[in-house]
């Protein structure tokens, strides 16, 4: 018998090739060679047990659990109606190693800038075996096991001991890689189908830390470098996206009646206070306010933070 599914049992319909020239067949009658009795086990240690089933003559194999090999043929004989005794014929089983199943994987959540690690066989299965963790490999490499460089994301690797397929982002990299492929091997040999791994690395807000500037001389512009003590984790600053609260849009000046006007070099992302033109010598006002921007990163949400500026009142002069 061929084409059997591995890890199930076989039944053979023995008697249905036999004949008798002069009589009938008897069911009963059938014995495995090896055995004490007609319809007596066999049972073959590594492999499993050959039954008979004394109603019908059929012969069926059950596989130990992890057996997935075909089985040592047996011999059998028959009687007739009349209790004559049949030649030997053989029963051989031929059973069909079934690949494993390998199913696409997606990793979530996962911080910008860090190695990403994906149990690619955690979901993957074998029916008639176990899955071979070396023998995992990445499609579009020479070999089981061997690394893909990807130009300009990073490089992927597998662990041949378990299995599991890492991530190294280049540095700078921050954006999700391009997917990838790969196949499993169980331990018959049989290759799986290929899977993807997909991987979403989650976007990382940039830090404003607020900015205090002080010993400024009165009646002059005053600048702050804002962006200079603020970071972003997983990418670059924009200058460009300064934004002061209060105002419609990035970049945009804010006018602060009785003050002065806040404004931002989009270029470097400074901020810059002018006061208003100097008031008659019986006004003594210092001004001291704070002022709230945001800043956010070429991809990245923003980030917010305070700026402050402190003047010396003028000295007037009776």
């Amino acid at each position: 018998m061929t084409g059997l599914p591995t890890n199930t049992p076989a039944v053979a319909d023995v008697l249905g090739n036999d004949s008798d020239p002069d009589g009938t067949l008897d069911p009963a009658t059938v014995q495995i060679a090896g055995t004490a009795a007609a319809g007596d086990d066999l049972i073959v240690p590594g492999e499993g047990t050959w039954s008979v089933d004394t109603t019908t003559g059929e012969i069926t194999f059950t596989p130990e659990a992890g057996f997935t090999a075909d089985p040592t043929p047996i011999t059998y004989t028959v009687a007739d109606n009349d209790g004559n005794v049949s030649n030997p014929a053989s029963v051989a089983l031929d059973f069909d190693a079934q690949s494993p199943t390998a199913v696409d994987d997606t990793v979530t959540g996962l911080p910008t800038n860090t190695p990403a690690v994906a149990d690619v066989l955690g979901n993957d299965s074998d029916p008639d075996g176990t899955l071979d963790p070396a023998t995992v490999q990445i499609a579009g490499t020479a070999a089981a096991g061997d690394d893909l460089i990807v130009p300009g994301e990073g490089t992927w690797s597998v662990d041949t001991t378990t299995g599991e397929i890492n991530f190294t982002p280049e540095a700078g990299f921050t954006a999700d890689p391009t997917p990838i492929t790969y196949t499993v091997a169980d331990n018959d040999g049989n290759v799986s189908n290929p899977a993807s791994v997909a991987l979403d690395f989650d976007a990382q807000s940039p830090t404003a830390v607020d900015d205090t500037v002080t010993g400024l001389p009165t009646n002059t512009p005053a600048v702050a470098d804002v962006l200079g003590n603020d970071s972003d984790p997983d990418g670059t600053l924009d200058p460009a996206t300064v934004q002061i609260a209060g105002t419609a849009a990035a970049g945009d000046d804010l006018i602060v009646p009785g003050e002065g006007t806040w404004s931002v070099d989009t270029t470097t992302g400074e901020i810059t206070f002018t006061p208003r033109r100097a008031s008659p010598p019986t006004r003594r006002r210092s001004p001291t306010r704070s002022r709230t921007m945001t800043v956010t990163s070429r991809t990245r949400p923003r980030s917010r933070s305070t700026s402050t500026r402190s003047r010396r009142p003028p000295s007037m002069t009776p």
